[in-house]
């Protein structure tokens, strides 16, 4: 009886086995022809053209989604290893999917009924932001994990790598992790510390939410869980995590957004955004046309600040005299 139900297990394996291979060629040749070819350089990716938005009388208000890309050897392992650890620990075993953190995942989702962890590997993201981020159903999800096999079987685990830390997103206008070096700390990307690897290797996942010019403690909270994750994959050892919890951060103070339209630029944004997704706005090379005047905005501004400063004046006089009253 039990070598009758072995021999089952062992044939229903097989045959799922079987049906998975039959699935996956199905997929492929289903979908191949319309997967996107690669470049030969995956540096290239990163030379898309910028979205340039223009006021109604012709000059250039706006410039979005500049990037700055560096080589790898350019890129500090302590960032590196950072984000290894926060996003694909196994990035250098698998080939593209990572069947264990997939599984771990879905069953974390369906025990805690909501979407907790995604379980998909850097390959997959890259492939995610580079071809099918205006798709969102399961046609999108076999291209992307099709994709993400092609880019393993091409690039090697370096280049893949390094093309993933020039597109992520750290907020605050960020694209790729030299931006974000000098946006929160003005530094190079090959000159950050421990704790500043760990703590932009914390911000891709949801920029917005753990960003440290919004909230610092959040921020420096995600940072330490990653710490700890890079010494549990032995990255770092638990004398380095704690010198560099007792490090200073050197953290800058955000950049003043002085563009006298940038309220007015920022609903365009949101419009454009809402319709046709931020991937495509900030990357997709756009010539936007506004209606927005800028010498009369200028004058409206100059206008606005004058009368301010005018009630501020008379605030403080008024102030003065009940004191000396």
């Amino acid at each position: 009886m039990i070598r009758y139900l072995i021999e089952r297990t062992v044939f229903l394996f097989y045959i799922l086995m079987l049906l998975g291979v039959f699935v996956g060629l199905g997929s492929y040749f289903l979908f191949s022809r319309d997967l996107p070819q690669l470049p030969n350089d995956l540096r290239k990716i990163n030379l898309s053209l910028a979205t340039e938005i223009y006021s109604a009388d012709g000059e250039r208000i706006k410039v979005l989604g500049q990037r700055y890309p560096v080589p790898l050897e350019d890129i500090s392992p302590n960032f590196t290893n950072a984000i290894i650890a926060a996003e694909d620990a196994s990035f250098y075993q698998h080939k593209g999917l990572d069947h264990r953190a997939l599984m771990r995942a879905l069953y974390m989702n369906i025990r805690e009924r909501k979407i907790l962890q995604g379980g998909s590997t850097i390959t997959q993201q890259l492939s995610k932001n580079l071809f099918f981020s205006f798709e969102r159903n399961w046609v999108r999800k076999v291209k992307e994990l099709l994709i993400s096999f092609q880019l393993e079987a091409t690039f090697s685990k370096e280049k893949i790598l390094e093309a993933y830390c020039n597109q992520i997103y750290f907020g605050n206008g960020a694209y790729g992790v030299e931006e974000a070096a000098q946006t929160y700390f003005r530094k190079r990307a090959r000159d950050l510390t421990i704790l500043q690897g760990a703590l932009l290797a914390g911000l891709p996942n949801s920029p917005n939410y753990t960003n440290p010019f919004k909230d610092y403690e959040r921020s420096m909270r995600r940072a330490e869980y990653i710490l700890t994750r890079m010494v549990k994959e032995h990255l770092i050892s638990s004398e380095e995590k704690k010198e560099a919890l007792s490090s200073s951060l050197e953290l800058i103070r955000p950049r003043e957004d002085d563009n006298p339209s940038r309220y007015f630029l920022n609903y365009v944004l949101a419009k454009l955004e809402s319709k046709y997704g931020k991937e495509f706005v900030h990357f997709g090379g756009l010539k936007v046309f506004t209606t927005l005047d800028t010498r009369l905005q200028g004058f409206a501004q100059r206008s606005a600040l004058s009368h301010l400063e005018a009630l501020e004046s008379k605030m403080v006089h008024g102030v003065e005299k009940n004191i000396y009253r």
